[in-house]
C-alpha cells in the first residue's frame, strides 16, 4: 500500500507542478479527483477520541436552534483506489461533469495539519466544504482558501479543540474574502481568532450566514463590514471579546432572522433601531459578561413577532415585565429570562404563546403564576429562586399534572410549603429532572413516582418525612436521588442497588437507622457518590457494600503494566 501511495504521489506532483505552468488545466476526470483526494487522506491520522470533545449542549433553546454535529466516525476509511471518489463517503460530484462539488468530512475523526501544499486545494470546482469537528491543528487558516472560487458554503469550525486550547489558529484573513463572490455560508466558530473583526468581511456580498463565535476577536462590533452584508439572515458573534453598546446600525441588515451576541461585555440597553428587524426569528443577547446590558425590556420587543427564541438571561435589566408582551410572538418556542433584575406580572387575561416549550424565569420576583395556563406544550419549566410561596391549585390541575412533552421542572429554591402534590407523580412518563430541593415541603413523598424516564430526583433541604417509596424502584434510568437534609425515618434502602444507572445517591442528615444491609455483591454496581453520614445507623459497614462499589474504583493500567 505504501508503494502505491509513493506512486500516485509521484503522479501528483507532475501534474500539480505542470499545472502551476498552465493554470487553465482543471481537474475534472474522476480519476484525476481521485488521486488528489487520497493524498488529501494520508495527510491525516484517524483519532477516534474527536467524538469526546464535542460539547453536549443541554439547553432546549440551543437544542431547537443550533445544528448538532451527528456521532463521529471516520469517513474516509472509504476512501481506496478501487473505487472512483463520486462513490466515497463525504464526496458529492456533480451528475454531469463528474467534478467533484462537496466535500464534506465533518465529525470525521480526522487529525492532521491542512497547509498552502495541501492537495485540498486542487479541487477547483468545490461548492460545499465542510470540515467541523476534527482535529486540524498546527496552521493558520491558509489565503488560498481563497482560490474556491465557486465555493458557497465553508465551514472549519470546532477544529483542534481540546479543553482551552485551539489550535487552528491566527488573525482572520482579510486579503481574499473578495474571492467569495459566490459564498452564502462561512462557519467559523470556536477557533481562535485574535484582534478586531476586518472590514474585508463585508466584500462577500452574497453572505447569507456567518459564524464567527468563540473566544477570539475584541474590541467593537465594527459596523462597516457588516453593514454590507445587504443579505445576510444570521449573524452569530456568540462568546467573544465585543464590548461597547450594540449598534443601532445593525438595524440595516433587513433581512436578518438570527443575531446571536450572546457571552461578550457588551453594554448600554438594546437600541430602539433593534426591533425594526421584522423578520428577526432568534435573539440571544444573554450572559454579556462584566459590563452587561441595562435598563428596562422595552415594549418594542412585542413587534418581534416572528421570534422563536429570545434569551436575555444574565444582564442588569431591570423594572417590571408584563407578561403580555410576548402574547403576540406566536411562533416564540423558547423563553430565556434568567438572573436578572427583573418582576414578572400578568393580569388576568395576560398569556403566554401557546407554542412554547422552553420558559427560564429562574431567579424572579413571581408572585403569582396565572399566566401559566396558556403553556401546555412546555418541555422545559424553571421557576427556580424565586419567593413562591405556595403552589396554586392550579399548577397542579391545569399545568404541570398535564404537560404531555415536559422533561424538567425546576421549582428550587423558593418558599414552597405543604405537601408536595400527589399528582406530581403522575405526571408524564417523559419528565426526566424533577428539582424541588430547598424548600419548605412536608409530608411524605408522593407514593407513585414511578417514570421510566426519570433520570434526577432532588428533595434535599425539605421536611418531608417517614419513607422512601417503593415506587421509586421502577425509575430504572436514575441516575441522581438527593434526599438529604429531610426528617426521612426508615431502614437503609437496600432495594435501590437493583437501579442499574444510579451513580449518585445522598441520604445524609435524615433519621435513617438500622444495620446497613445488601441482597447481592451486584448492587449498586455503577454508583459513584455515596452520602450516609448525619443519620443513626449502628453496627460496621459490610465488606459486601464496597464490592458492589466497582464504579468507585480506579484502576491506572499504565502503571499496572509497568510493574509486572
Amino acid at each position: 500500500m505504501s508503494n502505491y501511495f509513493q506512486f500516485i504521489s509521484f503522479l501528483l506532483y507532475y501534474s500539480l507542478y505542470y499545472s502551476t505552468l498552465c493554470p487553465a488545466i482543471q481537474y475534472s476526470h474522476p480519476h484525476d479527483q481521485s488521486l488528489i483526494l487520497l493524498i488529501f487522506k494520508e495527510s491525516f491520522n484517524i483519532d477516534q477520541s474527536n467524538s469526546d470533545y464535542i460539547s453536549d449542549q443541554t439547553s432546549y433553546y440551543l437544542s431547537i436552534s443550533r445544528n448538532r454535529c451527528q456521532p463521529s466516525y471516520p469517513k474516509t476509511n472509504s476512501w481506496n483506489e478501487s473505487t472512483y471518489c463520486c462513490s466515497w463517503d463525504g464526496v458529492t460530484c456533480d451528475k454531469i461533469m463528474g467534478n467533484v462539488v462537496e466535500l464534506d468530512l465533518s465529525c470525521g475523526q480526522l487529525s492532521g495539519s491542512i497547509d498552502s501544499n495541501s492537495s485540498l486545494f486542487r479541487l477547483p470546482h468545490l461548492r460545499r466544504l465542510n470540515l467541523a469537528y476534527n482535529r486540524i491543528s498546527g496552521s493558520k487558516i491558509s489565503m488560498i482558501f481563497g482560490n474556491f472560487s465557486q465555493l458557497e458554503h465553508l465551514n472549519l469550525s470546532s477544529n483542534g479543540f481540546s479543553g482551552r486550547n485551539y489550535h487552528l489558529y491566527g488573525v482572520l484573513p482579510s486579503v481574499r474574502w473578495n474571492s467569495y463572490r459566490t459564498l452564502e455560508w462561512l462557519d467559523l466558530s470556536y477557533i481562535q481568532f485574535l484582534g478586531k473583526l476586518p472590514d474585508s468581511i463585508g466584500n462577500m456580498k452574497a453572505l447569507k450566514r456567518l459564524h464567527l463565535s468563540g473566544y477570539g476577536f475584541s474590541g467593537t462590533i465594527k459596523p462597516f463590514g457588516l453593514l454590507s452584508l445587504s443579505s445576510l439572515q444570521k449573524l452569530d458573534l456568540e462568546g467573544n471579546q465585543l464590548s461597547g453598546p450594540i449598534l443601532m446600525e445593525l438595524s440595516s441588515l433587513v433581512n436578518l432572522q438570527e443575531l446571536y451576541l450572546g457571552s461578550n461585555q457588551l453594554s448600554s440597553p438594546i437600541p430602539m433601531e433593534l426591533f425594526s428587524l421584522v423578520n428577526l426569528q432568534g435573539l440571544d443577547l444573554e450572559d454579556l459578561g462584566s459590563n452587561q446590558l441595562s435598563g428596562p425590556i422595552p415594549t418594542e420587543l412585542s413587534s418581534l413577532v416572528n421570534l422563536t427564541f429570545l434569551a436575555i438571561s444574565s444582564n442588569n435589566f431591570s423594572g417590571h415585565v408584563d407578561v403580555n408582551i410576548f402574547s403576540n410572538m406566536k411562533q416564540l418556542q423558547a423563553l430565556d429570562l434568567f438572573d436578572n433584575k427583573l418582576s414578572v406580572f400578568s393580569r388576568n387575561n395576560s398569556t403566554l404563546p401557546a407554542s412554547i416549550r422552553y420558559l427560564d424565569l429562574a431567579s424572579y420576583n413571581i408572585t403569582e403564576l396565572e399566566f401559566l395556563r396558556s403553556a401546555p406544550k412546555l418541555f422545559v419549566l424553571d421557576l427556580s429562586i424565586n419567593n413562591i410561596t405556595e403552589i396554586p391549585r392550579m399548577i397542579p390541575s391545569s399545568i404541570v399534572c398535564r404537560l404531555e412533552s415536559l422533561k424538567v421542572l425546576d421549582l428550587s429554591n423558593n418558599m414552597f410549603t405543604g405537601s408536595i402534590p400527589q399528582c406530581i407523580g403522575n405526571m408524564s412518563q417523559s419528565l426526566s429532572i424533577l428539582d424541588m430541593r430547598m424548600n419548605e415541603f412536608e409530608g411524605t413523598i408522593p407514593s407513585n413516582i414511578s417514570s421510566r424516564s426519570l433520570t434526577t430526583l432532588n428533595l434535599q433541604f425539605n421536611h418531608l418525612r417517614g419513607n422512601i417509596p417503593s415506587s421509586l424502584a421502577k425509575c430504572v434510568n436514575s441516575k441522581v436521588l438527593d434526599l438529604s437534609n429531610n426528617n426521612l425515618n426508615a431502614s437503609f434502602p437496600s432495594w435501590l442497588g437493583i437501579l442499574p444507572n444510579l451513580t449518585v445517591l445522598s441520604l445524609r442528615s435524615n433519621r435513617f437507622h438500622g444495620k446497613i444491609l445488601l441482597s447481592t455483591t451486584s448492587s449498586f454496581s455503577k454508583l459513584q457518590i455515596l452520602y450516609l453520614s448525619r443519620n443513626q445507623f449502628i453496627g460496621t459497614l459490610p465488606p459486601m457494600l464496597f464490592q458492589s462499589f466497582s464504579s468507585m474504583m480506579e484502576i491506572d493500567q499504565t502503571s499496572k503494566a509497568a510493574n509486572c
